[in-house]
């Protein structure tokens, strides 16, 4: 079907004469609700298609469609966005377009309408397109049309409109300004604010389902559409349920509110006119279908059933029980009661590698079978060993893996963007527990400078990494500062220490627990390697851990050999080897005295979450 299509398609495109283009260049716009039978049989229509209706799955063979002729186009004023909701949990989102703001004065952009589309929104750090809309011209009749507007939902959401569109012939890159005759073509608009239709703008629900986003990278390949604009395509992620609470959440929603979609969607077939229209009753009752599932998802099934979320397998330096971790996420996550429409799709979930004794050959073919949302890589050997790891996962991954690296200075920081274009950078500061660098300063001087330092490289629109900080952050005040530095996120460490899900000894979480003051009861030292085993760190690097004997009497001169024994023992004492009196290691930040309470895992999340909103709230007041 793939040989198919291309010869399809490059035939249509022979199809497309420059007369025939230039015979709809003064069209005006549809009136949905009034094509009437006045306008001639012969009629076709120039129709730009960049969602589903790229596929051949879905246009001509679910639609029964057979365009008379199609050549790939580039949409200089729009953009791809996923902001229309769909179905919560099974369909979350369909793609639709915005205005795109003109990066240069010189650039123009045209587009003919009946009425306002929306402004250009808010962007998404995960959409790194920053050209123009990219798809299909197909030229269809008349009667195929309005069949278009009647599987696209009766005309309830949409308008159409007239865009200017540029022939991409035989090209493997995009133009960012494309200087070539263009031509109009309809395509139907969703403006999200019109009409009662609900526009979500946090980038959760902006993620569409595996299932449809197939069949825009299959359409997409179906086509030759340019190298660089499928490959933005691939680097989209699925939503993806990853918790079996989830899982539980979308069978009783599906139970509750899959009925009354099913009635919405038969009244809608059921009083569509002649050219495919729904009436406008019907068009504000699935509105308020729509509203009314999100509210209950947003004010009762999230609640009770969470949002999901993105857990790291640590791996660290000894990858040898890597397989079986990824090969039991990947069973948990794939035995559900609603099968995943794409078992093969990206896991939900990260891996961490300590890098200088991680084995990245192992590491990558494991990837590459079990394919995780992130690879977080730290402490390379060598500088240059994180170029390669970076390389090698995204080759075995086909891309689908986002790279993030954790850092801990500002040249550290530079080397890594130019040297492995990493998505997220991990900032770590001075304050942090475990592992990071001898020498360094706290977030609160780190991020901004490394944020500054970044932006000063001038990288291409959608190449910068999302910068996420880490090093005593425990609650929603140290997120909220974080957030004003300039990060986009946090990670914290010490505080998940005290949940019950955290795999280690009762001794060290009740040792976490007990702490207090950490910037006077904690200390960046190489005496816990030494103690434990642990020595093949890099140079430049140690570990921050609570003051205990073994501490005390390192800095008092007692022997390594002495000492060491000492540790040997408390380690045969269990839980009671922690302790200020105790010799066992417990890493942990400064802000180990924010830490009073073991919770779960998601209450910390949530309590964090809603301690930042409500200091930016309270903040954002006094200014």
């Amino acid at each position: 079907m793939h040989a198919t299509s291309l010869n399809r398609a490059t035939a249509a495109t022979r199809s497309l004469r420059p007369a025939l283009l230039a015979s709809f260049s003064q069209e005006p716009a549809l009136d949905l609700e009034h094509i009437t039978d006045t306008i001639e049989k012969e009629k076709t229509v120039l129709y730009l298609a960049y969602g589903s209706n790229l596929c051949y799955e879905t246009f001509q063979g679910k639609r029964g469609i057979k365009p008379l002729a199609q050549v790939n186009v580039v949409v200089p004023s729009l953009r791809l966005t996923f902001d229309l909701p769909g179905i919560p949990y099974i369909e979350p989102c369909f793609s639709n377009s915005a205005l795109r703001t003109p990066t240069q004065d010189n650039e123009k952009h045209t587009v003919s309408e009946k009425a306002p589309l929306l402004a250009n929104t808010a962007d998404y750090h995960k959409d790194r397109w920053k050209k123009g809309l990219v798809g299909v011209v197909y030229e269809v009749t008349l009667a195929d049309y309005k069949h278009i507007i009647a599987t696209e939902g009766g005309g309830t959401a949409y308008k159409d409109v007239l865009v200017d569109c540029y022939p991409l012939l035989d090209v493997d890159v995009v133009p960012g300004h494309p200087t070539n005759q263009p031509f109009k073509a309809h395509t139907l608009f969703a403006p999200v604010q019109d009409g009662g239709r609900l526009k979500r703008p946090d980038p959760s629900y902006a993620q569409p389902s595996a299932r449809y986003l197939k069949l825009i990278t299959d359409g997409a390949e179906e086509h030759s559409l340019p190298q660089d604009y499928k490959d933005y395509l691939y680097d989209i992620r699925s939503y993806t349920i990853t918790t079996k609470r989830q899982h539980f959440g979308q069978i009783v929603f599906a139970t509750v509110w899959m009925p009354v979609f099913l009635l919405m969607i038969n009244l809608q077939e059921a009083f569509q006119d002649k050219n495919g229209n729904s009436p406008k009753w019907a068009a504000a009752f699935a509105a308020a279908v729509i509203n009314a599932a999100w509210a209950s998802y947003d004010g009762v099934f999230k609640k009770i059933f969470g949002d999901g979320g993105l857990g790291f397998i640590a791996a660290g330096s000894d990858t040898s029980i890597l397989e079986p971790n990824l090969r039991e996420a990947h069973q948990q996550l794939t035995s559900q009661p609603i099968p995943r429409s794409n078992p093969q799709a990206v896991l939900p979930i990260g891996v961490g590698f300590i890098n200088w004794g991680a084995d990245l050959e192992t590491s990558a073919a494991l990837l590459g079978r079990y394919t995780p949302a992130a690879a977080w890589f730290f402490a390379p050997r060598q500088a240059d060993d994180l170029r390669q790891w970076a390389t090698a996962i995204r080759e075995a991954t086909q891309r689908r893996t986002s790279i993030w690296v954790q850092i801990g200075t500002v040249a550290e920081a530079l080397a890594v963007t130019k040297a492995c274009k990493p998505d997220v950078l991990v900032v770590q500061g001075m304050d942090a527990g475990g592992h990071g660098r001898e020498r360094g300063a706290g977030v609160t001087a780190l991020v901004p400078e490394v944020a500054d330092a970044i932006a000063a490289l001038r990288l291409p629109a959608g190449e910068a990494p999302a910068l996420v900080a880490t090093g005593g952050i425990a609650e929603g005040r140290g997120v909220a500062a974080a957030l004003a530095l300039g990060a986009e996120g946090v990670v914290m460490g010490t505080r998940f220490l005290a949940c019950p899900e955290a795999a280690i000894a009762q001794g060290y979480r009740a040792e976490v627990v007990r702490a207090s003051d950490g910037g006077a009861t904690t200390a960046r030292t190489k005496v816990y390697d030494q103690l434990r085993g642990t020595t093949d760190w890099p140079d430049g690097f140690n570990g921050r851990g609570v003051l205990n004997r073994s501490w005390q009497d390192a800095e008092r001169g007692v022997a390594l050999e002495e000492n060491k024994r000492s540790y040997d023992e408390a380690v045969k004492l269990g839980d009671e080897g922690w302790g200020p009196e105790g010799r066992m290691t417990t890493y942990a930040g400064t802000a180990v005295g924010l830490v009073t309470k073991i919770m779960p895992a998601r209450e910390i999340v949530e309590e964090a979450r809603e301690g930042a909103r409500q200091v930016i709230k309270r903040m954002g007041g006094k200014l």
